[in-house]
This record gives C-alpha cells, structure tokens and sequence, in this order.
C-alpha cells in the first residue's frame, strides 16, 4: 500500500508542470487567458483537496508501517532473548554438571579401592567365622558398588551427550537468522517500477545464489552432524530430529521462494522494455501530430528554422525508436538534448518560438518529466487534435 501511495503521490506531482505551462500560455497570451486560468484554478482546487487526503493517508500508512515494523522486530528480538537465555543456562548448567561429576569421578576412584580393602576383608570373616549376615552384606556392597559405576558411567555419557548437542545446537542457530532474513527478502512482493533497479536486484539476487551454496554446503554439514548424533543413539535424539526437519524445511522453502523471485524478477526485466517501447511509440505519434500541426495551410508564419527544430526532434524520437536507447542516454551523433525525455519535453511544451529557443539553451532537464505517455502530453494540452485551428496565433509569441 505504501508503494501505491507513492505512485499516487508521482501522478499528484504532475499539476507542477501543468501550472507551469499554463503559466507560459498567460505569458505569452496564448489559447484565451480567461479560459486557461478558470480551468487552472479548477484544476487546482481538486488536486489540493486529493493532496489533502493523501497526505493524510499517507501519515496513518507511515504509522501503521512504523508499529507492525515495531512488533514484528519486537517479536525477533524477544524469541531471540529466549532463545539465547535457554542455551546459556543450559551451556552454565551442563558445564557446572560437567566439571563436579569430573571431582566425582575422582573421589570414586579414590575410594574405590577402600571398597575392594573391604570385600577382601568381608571374604576372609566369611571364611574363618562362617557368619551368613557378614557374606550377605558384603555381596550387597559389591552390588551396590556396581551399581553406582554403571549409574557414574551413564551419566557421564549423558552429559557428554548433552555437551555435544550443545555445541550442535549452536552451529544449527547460526544458521536460522541467516534463512530467516533471506526468506523475508524473498517474499517481499515489491520488485521495482524501473528497469534499473530491477536490474541492481538481479544483480543482488546473483550475490545471493552464491551465497546460498555456500550457506547450503554448511547446513547440509549440520544435518550430516545431526544424522551421526542421532545413529549414536544420542538421547536427545527427538530434538536433534526436530532441528534438523526444521532446518530442511527451512532450506527447501527458501529455494523455492528463491527461483520464484528470480522469475518474477526475469519477468518484470522482460516487461518494462517492452513498456518502455511502447512508451517510444506514443512520443513518436505525439511529435508526428505536432509536425501535421506546425506544417498545416493555417500556419501561414511559419519559418524554415521552426519546421527544421521540430523535425529535428521528431528525428531524435524515430532514432531512438529504431535503435532502442535508452531513455537517459544520449544517440550516437546528438548533444545533451538528444534524448528520448527531452525530445518529450520538447514536444510538449514547445507552443512558440521563445519557448523553442529557450529549450535548445536550457537543454530540457530530463529530471523534471514523470512519465512518457500519450496522456502524460494530454495533461499540458488537452485536445491535441486542436492545435491546427486558426485560434492558434504564432506571430502573438
């Protein structure tokens, strides 16, 4: 919606040069001052009342932007935060479990031998008193020492476990913003109203292929380390199954999103020359129309130097027509006014021989044309049919 307001606000900028060529016509007291002005002021009062609202449509959009850009970078950050603390507690918690089983590890090697001084001892009162609680009691001291080895050796595979998933689990959330980002650069619907910036994002698009293969063998590492952990029968397990389908997922949608905005892209680089071409033609139709105007039976003071401006740009447009230059780029042979827009501008605006003259010095700023159109040329002189009417005086510039 932003992107509409700011095309609308483009073809709102447009009573700028139709004020301007009023402005001339009452200078040079051409086309009935009377008329020009009451249809100007009416033309004005409208634009000011569709200014009015726009801009205030344009402020709740601004806002609306500005508070769902809010909540959603909000959001980003929150799931981060939460994210993060989880792993730090649980990077302190494992390290800490980690580093007091390695003293108890220790202290049960150290008593361990105390244990076995024990049984020795148990075994001989066995054999010289023959008491069955003393050999009952020392069979269950075996058996509960065995027990706790078994119990330390689990838990030390577990936290081995833990500490390897850990560090599993941040490769996997390095990741996971990376895609995150591209994915919302690859669903954004805006791919430009310009050829060259159409092109600069192809370009850009370009970088991130390759940076996807890149960033895609790395994931694909990750998923491969995942497989390993879980073949070692890890027991964490449906985790490590949980990131990685959603890494996968991840990566497959991203491709997917990828080779449909390059298409869009392909797409919208294929259609805007042929625009643009199209454009070409109605220039060429409006500049024909002028020369029909400027050479009729009713023009009887006409000079040679007049006929010979006009035709002159109305070559430039059939050059460029015939050999596709672009729009801000000047034909092989011509000078700085020797472009599609300022021959535009010429056409337009070219009503008497100061203003011709004035163009050719000034050079017709191409920065001041919002759009190359047939009715772009109807918005300064509606009725193009009615130039060639005795009502137009060229000896009055």
């Amino acid at each position: 919606m932003i992107k509409k307001q700011q095309l609308l606000e483009n073809d709102i900028g447009a009573i700028i040069e139709l004020n301007k060529t009023a402005d001339e016509f009452i200078e040079n007291n051409m086309f009935g001052v009377y008329n020009i002005k009451e249809t100007r002021n009416t033309i004005n009062d409208r634009f000011q009342k569709v200014r009015n609202q726009s801009d205030g449509r344009r402020q709740c959009l601004q806002e609306a932007s500005t508070v769902h850009q809010f909540i959603c970078d909000l959001e980003d950050e929150e799931t981060q935060i939460r994210y993060n603390k989880s792993f730090y507690y649980f990077d302190l918690n494992c390290q800490n479990l980690h580093r007091k089983h390695k003293h108890f590890d220790v202290d049960l090697e150290t008593h361990e031998p105390n244990v076995k001084n024990i049984q020795q001892l148990g075994a001989q009162l066995t054999h010289e008193v023959g008491n069955p609680d003393i050999e009952r009691k020392s069979a269950d001291l075996i058996g509960h020492w065995d027990s706790l080895k078994q119990a330390t050796n689990e838990r030390t595979k577990k936290l081995d476990e833990f500490i390897t998933y850990h560090d599993w689990a941040s490769s996997l959330n390095e990741e996971n913003p990376w895609i995150k980002e591209r994915l919302h650069i690859m669903n954004n619907p805006g791919t430009g109203t310009t050829l060259v910036f159409v092109q600069a994002l192809q370009k850009k698009h370009e970088s991130f292929e390759s940076d996807f293969i890149v960033q895609n063998e790395r994931c694909q590492e990750i998923l491969q380390q995942g497989h390993r952990l879980v073949e070692q029968n890890n027991h964490l397990s449906p985790q490590i199954n949980k990131g990685m389908n959603y890494l996968q997922d991840t990566l497959n949608r991203l491709e997917t999103d990828a080779n449909r905005h390059k298409h869009r892209l392909v797409e919208d680089a294929a259609l805007l020359p042929f625009m643009w071409k199209a454009d070409v033609v109605e220039i060429w139709i409006v500049c024909r129309l002028f020369l029909s105007t400027w050479s009729s039976p009713n023009l009887e003071n006409q000079t040679t130097y007049q006929c010979a401006c006009l035709l002159g740009h109305t070559d430039i447009v059939q050059c460029i027509l015939n050999t596709g230059i672009p729009p801000d780029q000047s034909y092989p042979g011509g000078n700085s006014m020797s472009t599609m827009r300022g021959a535009f501008l010429f056409a337009c605006q070219s009503r008497s021989m100061p203003t011709i003259t004035a163009l050719l010095n000034a050079g017709a700023a191409v920065d001041k044309l919002g759009s190359c159109s047939l009715s772009y040329a109807n918005s300064f002189f509606p009725g193009i049919h009615a130039f060639g009417s005795s009502s137009y005086n060229l000896s009055a510039a």
